[in-house]
């Protein structure tokens, strides 16, 4: 595991999420469980219950089914929009994690051969050149990593001149934590084998907080769309299909000011275990919400039918309601509400300055807890991951800043496990045109 430099705003800044959990673990407590140290082991499901669920079960919720009445249908969303121009269109390609399934390696950098042209190139070049040539090339690409990928993600990019050169975006890191811990004081860190703090991502939401904290955002805000997608995804997501739904998301921007982002569902089988899952309350006229069973305690209902509703990952964020919201933020606190501060508030930290009041700010607008989740990475010693979704964003008490769109299921073919590589129907999207 790389070194990091702990003081980098990247995790100097992510320091106060796993500061959240002190004092907040759920703990299993048999006798035999407690160590000398006063440590006993987490209850990981329970402890996240109380964070995520805000200390409810999954049984309160029913998984929706495909199909669904409340579900916008892809088919009238393209009916009544007007793709966007592409050049008002800011694509953020997720390209943190899956180090421990790739032996260590930077799984972007992987290279695949083309079967057709016997040609090589890594997996990131590859969806570059597919955006590149699709309707979507004019966006503005914005590739997010994290600390631990930086070096080898922009030497990359810097070697390879003949690529539309996009930005490169880092997030945050936060340190894994032990599987024990204690009733108080802060979180225990785990350390690996040289007795090195180790890091992990935080997360998709990352991607979102770190757009604005590292003052990214100023340069898109006169932007329409910012759109959320995996390097693993090798479904058609760069076609005019994702341009007519991110021109219907600016226009509902005007009419939905509360409604901050669209995610892409799509039906999977009523077995499926992983991925977030679009569901709804059972007993409440309540917002639907993407909820994972890593989330808490016991299982959704399963409705009737061939299959539930299970999120792509494509998310659509509308720049005007997303800088609204921050906004309204800054009114609750010492901030000025004016866009051309916030706007000012941004350029400051593009220059490395008031980055914690823009965290603080962040935090204000998105109070999304962490959650956890228990991992052996590359090696043997169990630890506990510290994330936080832009699924979680559906869950703000009270929010109603999600609306769903049910779209094929080949929009989601994902490419991430050594099995997947070998699966040859998911090849067939790999090279795919």
């Amino acid at each position: 595991m790389k070194i990091l430099d702990r003081t980098r705003d990247e995790i100097r800044l992510s320091s106060s999420i796993v500061e959240q959990l002190a004092g907040r673990f759920a703990l299993l407590r048999p006798p035999t469980s407690q160590s000398g140290d006063g440590s006993i082991p987490v209850d990981v499901k329970t402890t996240n219950g109380h964070l995520v669920l805000h200390g409810q079960r999954l049984e309160v919720f029913t998984a929706v089914p495909a199909n669904d009445g409340r579900v916008l249908q892809i088919e009238d969303v393209l009916a009544q929009s007007t793709p966007i121009d592409a050049r008002k269109l800011v694509l953020l390609l997720l390209c943190g994690g899956l180090s421990f399934r790739s032996e260590g390696k930077v799984h972007p950098l992987r290279t695949v051969k083309d079967p057709g042209t016997g040609q090589e190139c890594t997996l990131l070049d590859r969806q570059l050149n597919r955006l590149a040539s699709s309707p979507l090339g004019p966006a503005s690409c914005v590739i997010v990593g994290t600390p631990l990928n930086e070096d080898a993600l922009r030497n990359h990019l810097q070697k390879n001149q003949s690529l539309k050169q996009p930005r490169l975006l880092v997030g945050g890191m936060a340190p894994r934590l032990l599987p024990v811990q204690k009733a108080t004081g802060p979180p225990m860190v785990y350390r690996d084998a040289s007795r090195q703090i180790s890091y992990n991502p935080l997360g998709h939401l990352e991607a979102l907080r770190w757009l604005v904290l590292s003052g990214m955002l100023a340069h898109f805000v006169e932007h329409k769309v910012i759109l959320s997608v995996s390097y693993s995804n090798w479904g058609p997501i760069f076609s005019e299909t994702t341009a007519a739904v991110a021109g219907f998301v600016a226009a509902n921007a005007q009419s939905h000011p509360d409604t901050l982002f669209f995610v892409e569902v799509t039906p999977r089988s009523k077995e499926t275990q992983s991925g977030s899952f679009l569901v709804a309350p059972i007993d409440r006229l309540e917002p639907m919400h993407l909820v994972k069973y890593i989330y808490g305690q016991g299982a959704f209902a399963v409705p009737p039918g061939d299959g539930v509703l299970v999120s792509t990952n494509t998310i659509y964020f509308s720049v005007q309601n997303l800088m609204s919201r921050l906004q309204g933020a800054a009114a609750t606190t010492s901030l000025s509400d004016s866009r051309g501060a916030l706007i000012q508030l941004l350029w400051d930290a593009a220059a490395r300055r008031r980055r914690d009041q823009l965290a603080n700010l962040f935090d204000v607008a998105f109070p999304v807890e962490p959650h956890l989740i228990p991992d052996r990475g590359d090696g043997s010693a169990l630890f506990l991951r510290v994330e936080r979704d832009l699924d979680q964003l559906s869950l703000i008490p009270g929010s109603t800043l999600m609306q769903a769109v049910e779209v094929p299921a080949n929009r989601g073919v994902f490419l991430k496990l050594p099995s997947d590589f070998d699966d040859p129907n998911k090849r067939t999207f790999l090279f795919a045109s």
